[in-house]
């Protein structure tokens, strides 16, 4: 069962917010700016799974108790809190800082209550944008631009694979990038960006992974093209492309993710991997890599009625080549709408569905939520 504190805390956050009539919290004085931002998620989860989902499916948090094992329960995942902010060091040049943090509020952890995700410092001149810590790469943020549900329980980067495992978790080769030096460029004739990243690789081969790539953007579509190189011994690279077209109240998106490896050890297919050796946890520092070829895609569209927002997702990862398993890709999809009460506030349901090359049974899920903003 939930902890009912933390369900009273979140219903009593729902008020306060209503009250307020705001989405951030800001502090601002002279030359500096401190902002208090988050979301708080609650959804309750009505999951059959064919494979091994459960545990994961559970929590995308793995430090969560996991000692209940009904289909059917509450999650807070992912809802997080962050500080950020930027001080003005003169008219050329601007300190910046983000902190953010994860947390469950629907269950117990095991641990920390809070797990650290972006923790970075940077600095902004009219000739872009550098940071260092532990922070999204590239790769990561443009996938989930694309996603609707976002950190929601229909989240199709987290829970159905149609994007890649390089969006989402943490460590050296991954989604985020711990170690990382990145550069962002303004945007030239306010549509056209590159960035670029290099995660400092601190085991004693210096194998430093690296990755970037170009953004266009304007109010009716954005495209992108995206390279990640683990630059480990071995294949251990991944490329992809995508973007979004907006007419009216209707949207359509999508991406094609290339594996040249590093995909394959993302998602722990590769032939490294065993019953003892996981390559999609920690930092990946695993060598001599040969599986390729789970190419990952999805397409999907939004549709704006009122208040609701109508979602349908579509994708498959491929069988990869050479990897533990045959018949190791799946297909995968989502049907959900969600209804906004506020523009920091909005309820949804929806349902997904992950069926296996290798005819082992799918894995569903059934889910109501809400999602408040902050």
């Amino acid at each position: 069962m939930p902890d009912m504190k933390k369900l009273l805390l979140f219903m009593v956050s729902l008020c306060f917010l209503f009250v307020q009539q705001t989405h951030a919290f800001s502090w601002q004085k002279e030359n500096a700016e401190i902002n208090l931002r988050g979301a708080i998620r609650l959804s309750v989860n009505d999951d059959a799974c064919g494979s091994a989902c459960l545990g994961s499916w559970r929590s995308t948090d793995k430090a969560d108790s996991l000692a209940d094992t009904s289909s059917t329960y509450m999650s807070g995942n992912v809802s997080h809190v962050q500080v950020d902010g930027k001080y003005q060091l003169d008219q050329y040049m601007t300190a910046t800082f983000k902190s953010e943090w994860k947390f469950n509020p629907a269950g117990q952890s095991e641990g920390n209550t809070f797990t650290d995700l972006d923790q970075f410092l940077g600095i902004e001149t009219k000739f872009g944008k550098g940071s260092a810590g532990t922070r999204v790469t590239p790769y990561l943020q443009t996938g989930t631009r694309l996603d609707p549900f976002r950190r929601d329980a229909l989240a199709a980067r987290y829970f159905i694979d149609i994007q890649s495992a390089l969006q989402h978790s943490t460590g050296k080769g991954r989604g985020r990038s711990t170690g990382i030096l990145r550069y962002d460029s303004p945007e030239f004739f306010k549509m056209l960006s590159f960035q670029a990243f290099m995660g400092l690789d601190e085991s004693s081969d210096n194998d430093h992974s690296f990755g970037g790539g170009l953004y266009y953007g304007n109010r009716q579509a954005n495209g992108f093209v995206q390279y990640y190189n683990n630059n480990e011994p071995g294949d251990d690279a991944a490329l992809k492309f995508g973007g979004k077209y907006t007419i009216g109240d209707t949207a359509f998106f999508g991406q094609y993710e290339f594996d040249f490896g590093l995909i394959s050890l993302s998602e722990n297919i590769s032939s490294l991997s065993s019953a003892t050796v996981n390559t999609a946890k920690g930092n990946n520092t695993f060598e001599n890599n040969e599986t390729t070829g789970a190419d990952v895609w999805h397409l999907g569209v939004t549709q704006k009625v009122n208040k609701f927002l109508l979602i349908a997702q579509y994708g498959q990862r491929a069988d990869s080549d050479k990897g533990r398993f045959p018949d190791d890709g799946h297909k995968a999809w989502v049907l959900g709408a969600s209804f906004y009460l506020k523009k920091f506030l909005y309820v949804y349901t929806g349902y997904l569905q992950r069926v296996f090359n290798d005819l082992k049974t799918a894995d569903r899920r059934l889910t109501l939520g809400a999602t408040v903003t902050f």
